[in-house]
Protein backbone atom coordinates (compact mmCIF):
# COMPACT_ATOMS: atom_id res chain seq x y z
CA UNK A 1 0.00 0.00 0.00
CA UNK A 2 1.03 3.72 -0.97
CA UNK A 3 1.46 5.67 2.12
CA UNK A 4 -0.46 8.99 2.15
CA UNK A 5 0.67 12.17 0.81
CA UNK A 6 0.52 15.00 2.54
CA UNK A 7 2.40 18.60 3.91
CA UNK A 8 4.80 18.39 5.74
CA UNK A 9 3.31 21.39 7.51
CA UNK A 10 0.19 19.92 8.25
CA UNK A 11 1.55 16.99 9.95
CA UNK A 12 3.50 19.05 12.13
CA UNK A 13 1.01 21.27 13.15
CA UNK A 14 -1.56 18.12 13.98
CA UNK A 15 1.47 16.35 16.17
CA UNK A 16 3.10 19.15 18.02
CA UNK A 17 1.16 19.81 21.69
CA UNK A 18 1.63 23.09 23.23
CA UNK A 19 -0.34 24.70 26.13
CA UNK A 20 -3.23 26.03 25.50
CA UNK A 21 -3.65 30.16 25.55
CA UNK A 22 -2.88 33.28 23.00
CA UNK A 23 0.14 33.12 20.18
CA UNK A 24 2.45 35.73 21.95
CA UNK A 25 5.30 36.19 19.16
CA UNK A 26 8.50 38.18 20.48
CA UNK A 27 10.48 37.21 17.75
CA UNK A 28 13.55 38.18 16.47
CA UNK A 29 13.26 36.47 12.95
CA UNK A 30 15.69 37.50 10.69
CA UNK A 31 13.82 39.79 7.52
CA UNK A 32 14.52 40.76 4.10
CA UNK A 33 15.70 44.54 4.20
CA UNK A 34 17.66 46.40 7.19
CA UNK A 35 15.04 45.53 10.17
CA UNK A 36 14.04 42.52 12.01
CA UNK A 37 10.64 41.66 13.54
CA UNK A 38 11.39 42.78 17.72
CA UNK A 39 10.54 43.73 19.95
CA UNK A 40 7.40 44.58 18.59
CA UNK A 41 4.86 41.99 20.45
CA UNK A 42 2.13 40.10 18.21
CA UNK A 43 -0.13 38.86 20.27
CA UNK A 44 -3.46 36.65 18.60
CA UNK A 45 -6.25 36.58 21.04
CA UNK A 46 -9.28 33.81 20.92
CA UNK A 47 -12.09 35.12 18.51
CA UNK A 48 -10.52 37.60 16.82
CA UNK A 49 -8.39 37.99 13.61
CA UNK A 50 -5.51 39.98 12.45
CA UNK A 51 -4.52 41.27 9.19
CA UNK A 52 -0.35 41.56 8.80
CA UNK A 53 -0.46 43.73 5.28
CA UNK A 54 3.23 44.98 3.68
CA UNK A 55 4.83 44.64 0.11
CA UNK A 56 6.54 41.13 -1.32
CA UNK A 57 9.48 40.49 0.83
CA UNK A 58 8.43 42.31 3.49
CA UNK A 59 8.43 39.35 5.78
CA UNK A 60 4.77 38.85 5.87
CA UNK A 61 5.37 35.04 5.09
CA UNK A 62 8.15 34.46 7.75
CA UNK A 63 6.12 36.33 10.29
CA UNK A 64 3.04 33.51 9.60
CA UNK A 65 5.45 30.52 9.47
CA UNK A 66 6.09 31.54 12.59
CA UNK A 67 3.05 31.95 14.06
CA UNK A 68 2.09 28.38 12.81
CA UNK A 69 5.25 26.68 14.20
CA UNK A 70 6.47 26.17 10.59
CA UNK A 71 9.77 27.93 11.14
CA UNK A 72 11.43 29.03 14.20
CA UNK A 73 12.49 32.61 15.25
CA UNK A 74 16.35 33.04 15.37
CA UNK A 75 16.58 34.42 18.62
CA UNK A 76 13.31 35.32 20.79
CA UNK A 77 10.35 33.01 21.47
CA UNK A 78 6.74 32.31 20.65
CA UNK A 79 5.73 32.58 24.42
CA UNK A 80 2.43 30.16 23.76
CA UNK A 81 0.54 28.44 20.92
CA UNK A 82 -2.52 26.82 20.86
CA UNK A 83 -3.08 23.17 20.80
CA UNK A 84 -4.01 22.76 17.11
CA UNK A 85 -2.92 24.95 14.09
CA UNK A 86 -4.30 25.05 10.31
CA UNK A 87 -2.05 26.69 7.73
CA UNK A 88 -2.14 27.89 4.68
CA UNK A 89 1.03 28.39 2.78
CA UNK A 90 1.44 31.06 -0.03
CA UNK A 91 1.62 28.42 -2.36
CA UNK A 92 2.30 24.79 -2.15
CA UNK A 93 2.61 21.44 -4.41
CA UNK A 94 0.09 18.51 -3.48
CA UNK A 95 0.48 15.53 -5.59
CA UNK A 96 -0.20 16.18 -9.12
CA UNK A 97 -1.95 13.08 -9.44
CA UNK A 98 -4.07 12.74 -6.36
CA UNK A 99 -7.80 13.63 -6.96
CA UNK A 100 -8.47 16.91 -5.29
CA UNK A 101 -11.79 15.50 -3.11
CA UNK A 102 -9.30 12.40 -1.89
CA UNK A 103 -6.04 14.60 -0.81
CA UNK A 104 -8.91 17.13 1.10
CA UNK A 105 -10.41 14.00 2.63
CA UNK A 106 -6.92 12.45 3.43
CA UNK A 107 -5.70 15.13 5.57
CA UNK A 108 -8.97 15.48 7.24
CA UNK A 109 -8.73 11.50 8.50
CA UNK A 110 -4.83 12.62 9.60
CA UNK A 111 -6.38 15.78 11.23
CA UNK A 112 -8.70 12.86 13.79
CA UNK A 113 -12.48 12.91 11.87
CA UNK A 114 -13.70 9.74 11.39
CA UNK A 115 -13.85 8.71 7.56
CA UNK A 116 -16.98 9.14 7.21
CA UNK A 117 -17.09 12.82 8.49
CA UNK A 118 -14.23 13.34 6.74
CA UNK A 119 -15.47 12.66 3.55
CA UNK A 120 -18.78 14.66 4.35
CA UNK A 121 -16.44 17.49 5.60
CA UNK A 122 -14.08 17.58 2.27
CA UNK A 123 -16.94 17.31 -0.26
CA UNK A 124 -18.96 20.65 1.94
CA UNK A 125 -15.72 22.81 1.56
CA UNK A 126 -15.04 21.81 -2.01
CA UNK A 127 -19.09 23.06 -3.20
CA UNK A 128 -18.76 25.36 -0.92
CA UNK A 129 -15.90 26.92 -2.79
CA UNK A 130 -17.33 25.76 -6.23
CA UNK A 131 -14.34 23.54 -7.00
CA UNK A 132 -13.66 23.29 -10.86
CA UNK A 133 -13.66 20.99 -12.62
CA UNK A 134 -15.19 18.79 -9.09
CA UNK A 135 -13.43 17.22 -6.43
CA UNK A 136 -12.83 14.03 -8.90
CA UNK A 137 -10.27 16.26 -10.41
CA UNK A 138 -6.69 15.04 -10.42
CA UNK A 139 -4.71 18.52 -8.41
CA UNK A 140 -1.96 18.33 -11.43
CA UNK A 141 -4.69 19.93 -13.76
CA UNK A 142 -6.41 22.37 -11.80
CA UNK A 143 -5.61 26.49 -12.28
CA UNK A 144 -4.21 28.41 -9.57
CA UNK A 145 -7.33 29.10 -8.27
CA UNK A 146 -8.96 26.16 -8.06
CA UNK A 147 -5.70 24.60 -6.04
CA UNK A 148 -6.09 27.73 -4.18
CA UNK A 149 -9.45 26.47 -3.32
CA UNK A 150 -8.00 22.82 -2.37
CA UNK A 151 -6.10 24.67 0.22
CA UNK A 152 -8.66 26.66 1.57
CA UNK A 153 -10.53 23.91 2.43
CA UNK A 154 -7.65 22.06 4.30
CA UNK A 155 -7.31 24.95 6.13
CA UNK A 156 -10.91 24.48 7.45
CA UNK A 157 -11.17 21.18 8.27
CA UNK A 158 -10.87 21.64 11.82
CA UNK A 159 -11.99 23.96 14.01
CA UNK A 160 -8.75 25.05 15.06
CA UNK A 161 -7.87 26.98 17.95
CA UNK A 162 -5.18 29.36 15.71
CA UNK A 163 -6.10 29.54 11.68
CA UNK A 164 -2.77 30.91 9.90
CA UNK A 165 -3.68 32.69 6.15
CA UNK A 166 -0.99 33.44 4.12
CA UNK A 167 -2.06 35.15 0.72
CA UNK A 168 -5.77 33.39 1.13
CA UNK A 169 -7.14 35.48 -2.04
CA UNK A 170 -4.88 34.97 -4.19
CA UNK A 171 -6.05 34.08 -7.76
CA UNK A 172 -9.83 33.48 -6.23
CA UNK A 173 -12.65 34.22 -8.12
CA UNK A 174 -15.45 36.49 -6.36
CA UNK A 175 -17.37 34.44 -4.78
CA UNK A 176 -15.02 32.00 -3.65
CA UNK A 177 -13.42 35.24 -1.63
CA UNK A 178 -17.23 35.37 -0.40
CA UNK A 179 -16.85 32.02 0.57
CA UNK A 180 -13.79 32.29 2.40
CA UNK A 181 -14.83 35.49 4.45
CA UNK A 182 -17.96 33.36 5.91
CA UNK A 183 -15.39 30.20 6.63
CA UNK A 184 -13.29 32.87 8.70
CA UNK A 185 -16.41 34.72 10.35
CA UNK A 186 -17.67 31.25 11.46
CA UNK A 187 -13.98 30.47 12.69
CA UNK A 188 -14.02 33.53 15.19
CA UNK A 189 -17.14 33.11 16.37
CA UNK A 190 -16.07 29.87 16.78
CA UNK A 191 -13.69 31.13 19.10
CA UNK A 192 -10.42 30.47 16.68
CA UNK A 193 -7.80 32.91 16.39
CA UNK A 194 -7.24 34.09 12.62
CA UNK A 195 -3.86 35.63 11.26
CA UNK A 196 -4.07 36.69 8.06
CA UNK A 197 -1.50 38.10 5.54
CA UNK A 198 -1.85 40.10 2.38
CA UNK A 199 -0.02 43.16 -0.04
CA UNK A 200 -2.56 45.57 2.03
CA UNK A 201 -4.33 45.38 5.43
CA UNK A 202 -7.74 43.95 4.49
CA UNK A 203 -10.39 47.21 5.48
CA UNK A 204 -12.90 45.25 7.30
CA UNK A 205 -13.80 42.59 9.53
CA UNK A 206 -10.62 42.59 10.95
CA UNK A 207 -10.13 43.35 14.43
CA UNK A 208 -6.56 44.29 14.16
CA UNK A 209 -3.87 45.27 11.39
CA UNK A 210 -0.44 45.58 11.19
CA UNK A 211 1.73 46.64 8.73
CA UNK A 212 4.78 45.19 7.91
CA UNK A 213 7.87 47.21 6.40
CA UNK A 214 11.65 47.08 7.19
CA UNK A 215 11.00 44.27 9.69
CA UNK A 216 8.66 46.39 12.03
CA UNK A 217 4.96 45.45 12.66
CA UNK A 218 3.12 48.88 13.05
CA UNK A 219 -0.27 49.18 13.97
CA UNK A 220 -2.67 50.51 11.24
CA UNK A 221 -5.70 52.42 12.19
CA UNK A 222 -9.57 51.83 10.91
CA UNK A 223 -9.68 54.19 7.90
CA UNK A 224 -6.49 54.89 7.42
CA UNK A 225 -4.64 56.36 4.12
CA UNK A 226 -2.84 52.69 4.26
CA UNK A 227 -6.20 51.14 2.79
CA UNK A 228 -5.80 50.63 -1.36
CA UNK A 229 -8.15 52.06 -3.13
CA UNK A 230 -9.48 51.69 -7.52
CA UNK A 231 -10.63 53.53 -9.45
CA UNK A 232 -13.71 51.44 -11.54
CA UNK A 233 -14.30 53.59 -14.87
CA UNK A 234 -17.88 52.06 -16.19
CA UNK A 235 -20.53 52.64 -19.10
CA UNK A 236 -24.27 52.72 -17.42
CA UNK A 237 -26.77 50.87 -19.20
CA UNK A 238 -27.56 54.28 -21.12
CA UNK A 239 -23.80 54.23 -22.44
CA UNK A 240 -23.32 57.47 -19.69
CA UNK A 241 -19.07 56.97 -18.11
CA UNK A 242 -18.96 56.76 -14.84
CA UNK A 243 -15.74 56.36 -12.58
CA UNK A 244 -16.56 54.67 -8.76
CA UNK A 245 -13.60 54.99 -5.84
CA UNK A 246 -14.03 52.15 -4.31
CA UNK A 247 -11.71 50.55 -1.43
CA UNK A 248 -9.51 47.41 -1.99
CA UNK A 249 -11.64 44.70 -0.18
CA UNK A 250 -14.91 46.06 -1.36
CA UNK A 251 -13.77 45.89 -5.02
CA UNK A 252 -14.78 42.45 -6.07
CA UNK A 253 -18.34 42.96 -4.43
CA UNK A 254 -18.62 46.36 -6.16
CA UNK A 255 -17.63 45.11 -9.54
CA UNK A 256 -19.60 41.90 -9.69
CA UNK A 257 -22.86 44.18 -8.58
CA UNK A 258 -22.17 46.75 -11.66
CA UNK A 259 -22.05 43.50 -14.12
CA UNK A 260 -25.07 42.44 -12.53
CA UNK A 261 -26.37 45.70 -13.35
CA UNK A 262 -25.88 45.67 -17.04
CA UNK A 263 -23.42 48.17 -16.72
CA UNK A 264 -19.77 47.34 -19.03
CA UNK A 265 -16.67 47.65 -16.90
CA UNK A 266 -13.84 49.69 -18.81
CA UNK A 267 -10.69 49.72 -16.77
CA UNK A 268 -9.63 48.92 -13.10
CA UNK A 269 -6.53 51.03 -11.93
CA UNK A 270 -5.16 51.44 -8.78
CA UNK A 271 -5.58 55.16 -7.30
CA UNK A 272 -2.68 56.74 -6.69
CA UNK A 273 -4.15 59.32 -4.26
CA UNK A 274 -3.66 57.56 -0.58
Amino acid sequence: MVAPIFPRYLWRGWRSSYQRGTADDRCRQELPGSGRIGPDQLRLLSGTSTAIGGANGSGKSTLLRIAAGVSLPDSGSVASRPPTVSYLPPAFAPPALMRAGDYVTQLATIRGLPPATARRRAADLLEQLNLLPGPAARMGGLSTGNLRKVGIAQAFLINADLIVLDEPRAGLDPDARVVLDQLVRIAIVDGAAVITADHEPTAAGDDHRFRLSGGRLERVAAGSEDVRHFMITTVDPTGAPSTVRVADHERDRRLAELLASGWSVIGVQADAER
